[in-house]
């Protein structure tokens, strides 16, 4: 079964951090996360597609072994 993967695009807004209440009064929160102690790496569109890609090519060669060590087609 081939892989089908996914192609990322990162999300851009104009107001990130605005939100809307029940009471439709715009609220503009800001992070406050104390000591960061470690930053941990960004979620992006870039390094997704990279996961995609490495996801692609391990299947790709799980194809070619398993024609060339157990026969079939590609």
């Amino acid at each position: 079964m081939s892989y089908t993967p996914t192609t990322w695009t990162d999300r851009n807004v104009q107001y990130p951090n605005r939100y809307t209440d029940e009471l439709s009064n715009v609220k503009t929160l800001m992070p406050s996360p104390g000591t960061v102690t470690d930053a941990g790496v960004n979620v992006t569109a870039a390094r997704m597609n990279n996961i995609e890609q490495g996801i692609v090519k391990a299947n790709a060669a799980r194809d070619i072994y398993l024609y060339k060590n157990i026969g079939g087609s590609l």
